[in-house]
């Protein structure tokens, strides 16, 4: 969705009004409302302080560094791209791997945040954004 990527902050998303980037916006800044819920203030700043540093001291963009670092959890990012620029930058994720001390300090900033994310297509582990709002269950 371009929050860890650097594509989306929220000067780019001043001149939008549509929920969609009010909620993204309350993911970068902190706010209430939407189905982002109520995110504390600064949002995800600390975050991406920390992906940044990352970013700068390997010299690779926040975008490698945070496709890298899903791929160290483990799993398989599937990265979007709109331009021949975005696909480059996406395969300089590839070829190389964060230190655990790295993947450590993005886990712990990332453990800090205080809330979830809820919206933008973002599921929590018991509910799922249904089109009218968040169905949830419980195993039993």
């Amino acid at each position: 969705m371009g929050l860890l990527s650097g594509k989306v902050t929220a000067s780019s998303l001043a001149h939008r009004r549509d929920s969609r980037a009010n909620d993204l916006r309350r993911y970068l800044q902190g706010g209430q409302g939407g189905t982002a819920g109520n995110i504390p203030k600064p949002g995800i700043t600390p975050l991406l302080r920390t992906l940044q540093a990352v970013s700068a001291a390997r010299r690779k963009t926040p975008a490698q560094v945070a496709l890298n670092w899903v791929m160290c959890k483990g799993a398989i990012p599937i990265s979007g791209a709109s331009s021949v620029m975005q696909v480059e930058d996406n395969f300089g994720a590839l070829n190389w791997r964060l230190t655990p001390t790295e993947v450590g300090m993005l886990d712990e900033a990332a453990d800090e945040l205080e809330f979830d994310f809820m919206g933008c297509g973002f599921q929590t582990t018991n509910s799922k954004f249904v089109g009218y709002g968040f169905e949830e269950w419980k195993l039993d």
